[in-house]
């Protein structure tokens, strides 16, 4: 590109006549700096020395006029810097007429603006300002009443009210945060938000007061949407001309300190009052304080008080656009190795923060922008909900992305020159390959392993055990006895029962052979029928006292704490007897890896105990329709499973589309045969990275669009 260069004859742009230049703050690097302020857009503009220099004659009508007088002082003109400086003016509207060529220069702007209404129009329901009232008058005379709140002493009694109620609070903690169930209530509710509305206008109070405090007009008080959501604004851009940082600093903090002041005074009334409407506005005023002040505004990686206090703590009056002008030329610097002189001559460390900055701000954006958008898809009937998600992605994400990638395509000449570029090109061009080469072959579940006619050998009955006939290992047949146990006091029961069933049975035998006891035999015969009912029951008791094998197999997981003359509970388990027969894996497959699987394929059972041995097993079966719920416990999250499940009563339901799957176990078994949950690893269909994205993409579209 060819550098422009003026001839002597050609015109400056004339400048506005109701522009002013004022003295501003140093910069950065402590050289000094002016402000242009534009009093009909309330506007300010800083510059720098050298530009300052070039304004100074710029009356002098001409390029070669402004040449003569730069030179008288020893300086000379740079045609380079010119052109940035004109470029600056017309962009900027400070001119009267548009340099060179009007009409041109007219239609392109024309252009833009129209462009830019348009693309305005897509996200104006995300951030607009509605200007309410212009409190400069009202200001100046009510700050005679607001001049205290700035005294030393206040603040001292503030600190000292902050403290105690920090104590108190502390001390009552758990009465205090109980306090929020009150306002789960309607009225709870209301009480919270005209709380609410009464902290932030004290807070924006603060702004204007501080800033009329200094000096500085407050042209503008009002409320903003983000998001649909209002919040108040101020308008302090007057306090650009201040050069003192210490005023600046206390302007930006003055809605800050409103709030933690009026947090410190809540905490320590709160102790004091009785539960009322006065505790929960104490309550409610104190919690929005502390949250709000600390939480939001302070954050600095959007416009809010810690940005600009940030801002000027540090001296850098446009932080943002320097740090990501100083962050742009890092990356460059990182990916091409361009060797370029950074935007801003700052001491490494200083610059190096700002990067820092930089790159903090945008991936925090990144994932803000991404909330915001789930948030206006949500806020909006489906079709203009995911119309206005993409927008939001577009804009706030994609657009700086392409400019930045436009800006690298117009400096492709020098980038194709450094040795740099061509290992960011690797290195990126292996990323890609890796995203779109179809190399992922492999899905992965949690299932659950079930041993083959496993079944647990336990107790019915509560005993000591007398015969023991249990050994890890050791192969048993159907209705082995293995376990005997004995109680005495059952067993002494029984012999009682027999004792009175012979009685019994005398006194009918007696009653049929004398009429005498007729009557008493009757009533014996209820009774023998009876007891012989109850000595049924205690026999079937003390049979259930022997436990067998109720199938055939191999001893697991024998109790190594039994031995004869231990008493046992009712259902305490033995042992586990595992019968021969293959074992199976039980898990459920995301509906969008449901292509990639087919029966008979092979894989690979992974238990989480690192102790068990992975197994080899054969997808045998795949559900064709998705499960109502989930069957196993163990798999849903509830319970640590990789399922996300809601709970309606007793059922576990999946919140996606899940498939049962069975897998046959082929080679090897567990170490015990108790259940093992684990990985299920199955071959499938090679899929790329790409791919994959693209396919979730496309069913998660299609599912919210109700396609």
């Amino acid at each position: 590109m060819s550098a422009v260069t003026y001839p002597d004859h050609q015109a400056l742009p004339a400048l506005r006549e109701e522009l002013r230049i004022l003295r501003g703050a140093p910069l950065i690097s402590g050289a000094p700096s002016w402000l242009i302020f534009d009093p009909v857009r309330h506007k300010y503009f800083q510059i720098g020395q050298d530009t300052f220099g070039l304004l100074a004659h710029w009356k002098s009508g001409t390029v070669g006029k402004l040449r003569e007088a730069l030179s008288s002082e020893g300086g000379m003109l740079d045609d380079a810097q010119l052109a940035r400086l004109v470029t600056f003016l017309d962009r900027s509207n400070l001119t009267l007429a548009p340099a060179g060529d009007a009409v041109r220069v007219f239609e392109a702007q024309s252009h833009e603006q129209k462009r830019s209404a348009t693309m305005g129009m897509l996200h104006r329901y995300l951030f607009w300002r509605i200007p309410l009232f212009r409190p400069s008058r009202f200001l100046d005379q009510t700050l005679w009443l607001a001049e205290p709140f700035f005294s030393r002493l206040w603040w001292v009694v503030v600190v000292v009210l902050g403290v105690l109620g920090v104590y108190l609070t502390s001390r009552q903690w758990e009465e205090f945060t109980t306090t929020f169930l009150h306002f789960i209530s309607i009225e709870g509710a209301l009480l919270y938000a005209v709380s609410l509305i009464g902290v932030k206008v004290l807070h924006e109070l603060g702004h204007a007061y501080a800033a009329t405090r200094s000096g500085c007009r407050v042209p503008t008080m009002g409320i903003a949407f983000i998001v649909l959501w209002p919040v108040l604004y101020t308008d302090t851009t007057d306090a650009w001309r201040l050069r003192d940082r210490r005023t600046r600093l206390l302007i930006d903090g003055a809605g800050i300190m409103v709030e933690l002041m009026l947090a410190a005074i809540a905490l320590f009334l709160w102790a004091f009052l009785d539960d009322g409407p006065l505790r929960s506005v104490a309550f409610t005023v104190a919690t929005i304080g502390i949250v709000s002040s600390l939480l939001i505004n302070l954050n600095p990686f959007m416009r809010f008080d810690g940005y600009y206090l940030l801002s000027d703590a540090i001296g850098v009056q446009n932080l943002q656009a320097c740090g990501f002008a100083l962050g742009r030329w890092q990356l460059r610097e990182i990916l091409f190795g361009l060797g370029e002189e950074p935007p801003e001559n700052l001491p490494r460390a200083y610059r190096a923060g700002l990067v820092a900055y930089a790159w903090g701000t945008w991936i925090y954006r990144f994932f803000l922008f991404i909330a915001i958008a789930l948030l206006v898809y949500t806020l909006f009937f489906k079709v203009l909900g995911i119309f206005l998600f993409i927008v939001e992605i577009i804009w706030f994400i994609l657009r700086p992305i392409f400019a930045e990638v436009r800006e690298w395509w117009k400096m492709r000449r020098e980038i194709r020159s450094t040795r740099r570029s061509w290992l960011t090109l690797a290195f990126v061009g292996s990323l890609l390959a890796a995203a779109v080469i179809p190399w992922h072959g492999t899905v992965r579940v949690q299932g659950v392993m079930e041993v083959a006619n496993a079944q647990r050998v336990y107790t019915s009955q509560p005993g000591q055990i007398a015969v023991l006939n249990l050994e890890e290992g050791a192969q048993v047949a159907t209705g082995d006895i293995l376990v005997t146990l004995q109680d005495p006091a059952l067993d002494h029961a029984i012999d009682l029962s027999q004792s009175r069933i012979l009685m019994l049975r005398e006194r009918v035998r007696r009653g049929a052979l004398d009429s005498a006891f007729l009557a008493e035999a009757r009533i014996s015969e209820t009774e023998l029928a009876a007891e012989r009912q109850a000595l049924s029951a205690l026999e079937t008791q003390r049979a259930e006292l022997t436990v067998q094998a109720p199938n055939s197999g191999t001893l697991r997981d024998v109790d190594p704490l039994l031995k004869q003359g231990l008493w046992l509970p009712d259902r305490a388990v033995l042992a586990e007897i595992v019968g021969e027969g293959a074992s199976e894996v039980r898990a459920y497959l995301p509906g969008d890896a449901l292509v990639r699987l087919e029966e008979g394929t092979g894989g690979e059972f992974v238990p989480d105990d690192p102790a068990q041995p992975r197994l080899a097993v054969r997808l045998s079966r795949i559900a064709s329709v998705a499960t109502e719920e989930i069957e196993l416990p163990y798999l849903a999250s509830t319970y640590g499973g990789d399922i996300a499940v809601d709970r309606d009563g007793e059922k576990l339901l999946p919140r996606k589309a899940q498939y049962k799957l069975t897998a046959e176990v082929l080679e090897g078994e567990l170490a015990s045969g108790r259940m093992s949950r684990g990985a299920l690893r199955l071959d499938a269909e090679p899929e790329s990275f790409a791919y994959g994205l693209y396919r979730r993409a496309i069913q998660i579209f299609i599912r919210e669009a109700g396609v």
